[in-house]
């Protein structure tokens, strides 16, 4: 458990807007606070992701790798799909399906993130309906945002491509 700045910061994010801070109270005393550092690579793609993050300072790229069957990767490098930064989150994906992480997360510039387990997050929101209809409605929003950001990438990207689903 960290201090009142910590959770004036979580207040301020988006997976807990709308929430109250006896509410945000709850997650507060299961984070755990984590360093990283430049090349730091916190998540790999396929990985078993069991948490939720957030990201306190530094920034972090969301990548695919080179070898996803896509022609627009003519070299080596991977695709980056974003970078998150002090208040983005990750780790939403797998904490809702269960499966593998679909990105890697690596470190361009150190910081911190605030983590909480899986197990932790759930016992949270399955005890009180609004909390988990308030998270999980974040976080839809959330991931509707991104999507709606690639999209538009990839309408630019590549003519063959249409609201993010090859034609």
């Amino acid at each position: 458990m960290f201090g009142e700045k910590t959770l004036q910061f979580m207040a301020k994010t988006d997976v807990f807007k709308g929430l109250s801070n006896d509410e945000i109270n709850k997650f507060h005393k299961f984070f755990e606070k984590e360093v990283f550092y430049d090349r730091d690579v916190l998540i790999k793609q396929g990985q078993t992701q069991s948490a939720l993050h957030i990201v306190i300072s530094g920034a972090l790229n969301v990548t695919l790798p080179k070898k996803t069957g896509m022609t627009m990767f003519q070299d080596d490098s991977a695709l980056i799909l974003g970078t998150l930064k002090s208040g983005d989150c990750f780790g939403e994906y797998s904490l809702v399906d269960k499966k593998g992480a679909s990105a890697s997360i690596i470190a361009v510039e150190g910081g911190e993130v605030l983590k909480i387990k899986r197990d932790d997050f759930e016992n949270i929101i399955s005890a009180d309906d609004h909390i988990s209809k308030q998270i999980y409605l974040n976080l839809l929003n959330i991931l509707t945002k991104r999507l709606r950001k690639s999209n538009v990438f990839y309408e630019f990207s590549n003519r063959e491509v249409s609201y993010g689903v090859v034609a």
